[in-house]
C-alpha cells in the first residue's frame, strides 16, 4: 500500500524521538502500522491525513509508556555524547515531549497538534511552553546549551 510506504519514513522518525530507543521505536512502527490498515477503513476526513496518522503513532507512544512506567529510569540516563538531545528529551514528561515533537520536529500547526493528543488549542500552547522551558533547563543542566 502506498500510503504506508510513503509515511513509514516520517512516522519512524517521529517514534525515534518519541521512544527512548531504535528498537522501541521499531517496534511501535510496526504497530502503528497495523493501526493505520485497520482504521483506515473508519478514516473519513474530518481531521487531516498526517494528524489521523500522527495519532495513531502517539497512542502507540502513550501504551508503551504506560507500559513501562520509565520515570524514574529516563531520569538516571547519561545525558553526554552523540545521544545526548534525545536523552535529555526523554526527561521531560511524556506529554510535554510528544507536544514538542509534533509541533517543532514535525512542523504540525497547533491545531493539528491539539487535534492529536485530543487537547484545546490552549491546552496545547500551555504544554508547549512548559514543555519548552523544561526541556531548556534540562540542556542547560546537562551542558548542551550554548
Amino acid at each position: 500500500m502506498q500510503l504506508l510506504q510513503e509515511w513509514q519514513e516520517p512516522l519512524y522518525q517521529y517514534l525515534c524521538y518519541a521512544l527512548p530507543d531504535d528498537e522501541q521505536a521499531q517496534q511501535a512502527l510496526g504497530d502503528t502500522m497495523e493501526a493505520i490498515i485497520r482504521s483506515l477503513p473508519q478514516y473519513d476526513g474530518d481531521v487531516p491525513l498526517p494528524s489521523f496518522l500522527y495519532s495513531l503513532a502517539a497512542q502507540r507512544v502513550a501504551f508503551y509508556y504506560r507500559k513501562r512506567k520509565t520515570n524514574q529510569h529516563r531520569r538516571r540516563r547519561n545525558v553526554s555524547g552523540p545521544g545526548g538531545f534525545r536523552a535529555v528529551l526523554h526527561m521531560l514528561p511524556q506529554r510535554y515531549r510528544q507536544a514538542l515533537l509534533l509541533r517543532y520536529h514535525l512542523g504540525l500547526s497547533v491545531t493539528e497538534v491539539a487535534q492529536i493528543l485530543g487537547k484545546s488549542p490552549q491546552e496545547t500552547e500551555m504544554l508547549l511552553a512548559q514543555g519548552g522551558r523544561q526541556l531548556q533547563d534540562a540542556m542547560g543542566s546537562a551542558g548542551l546549551q550554548s
